[in-house]
C-alpha cells in the first residue's frame, strides 16, 4: 500500500500541467483572434474610407466642375482629411484625370492611416469612372 500513496501525487501534478497548457493555449488563441478582428476591422475602415473619397472626387469632377486635368498632364489630387466616426484618422489622397475622348473621370482614391510598417496601419486603393 505504501507505493501506491506516491502514485497519487504523480497523476495530481500531471493533470496540473495539463489543465495549465491548456488553459494558456485558450487564452492565446483568445488573443489571436481579438487581433485578427481588429485587423479586419480596420481593413473595412479602409475600404469605406476609400470608398468616401471616390464619392468626394466624382461629386467635385461632375458636380462642382473642379478641375481634373487631361493627359499629357499629370492627374490632380486634392488630400480629404477624415476627423468624424469610426474614419476619424484616415487620410484620402484622391487623384482626377480627365479622358480627352469623352468627358468621363477617372478617379482613384487611396486611404490610409497610420504609418507605414506600424501596428495600426490600414490602407486601401479604389479606382472608379464617372
Amino acid at each position: 500500500m505504501r507505493r501506491q500513496r506516491g502514485m497519487s501525487l504523480v497523476v495530481a501534478i500531471f493533470l496540473i500541467v495539463v489543465i495549465a497548457l491548456l488553459s494558456a493555449f485558450a487564452v492565446s488563441m483568445g488573443a489571436a483572434s481579438s487581433e485578427s478582428t481588429n485587423l479586419q476591422l480596420s481593413a473595412d475602415r479602409a475600404r469605406a474610407a476609400a470608398r468616401a473619397g471616390l464619392e468626394w472626387g466624382a461629386y467635385r469632377a461632375m458636380v462642382q466642375l473642379a478641375p481634373c486635368a487631361a493627359p499629357p498632364l499629370p492627374p490632380t489630387s486634392a488630400v480629404l482629411v477624415l476627423n468624424q466616426g469610426a474614419l476619424n484618422g484616415f487620410r484620402v489622397t484622391v487623384t482626377c484625370q480627365r479622358n480627352t475622348a469623352r468627358t468621363v473621370f477617372d478617379i482613384t482614391a487611396f486611404a490610409q492611416r497610420g504609418n507605414f510598417g506600424s501596428n495600426n496601419y490600414a490602407s486601401h486603393t479604389l479606382t472608379g469612372r464617372y
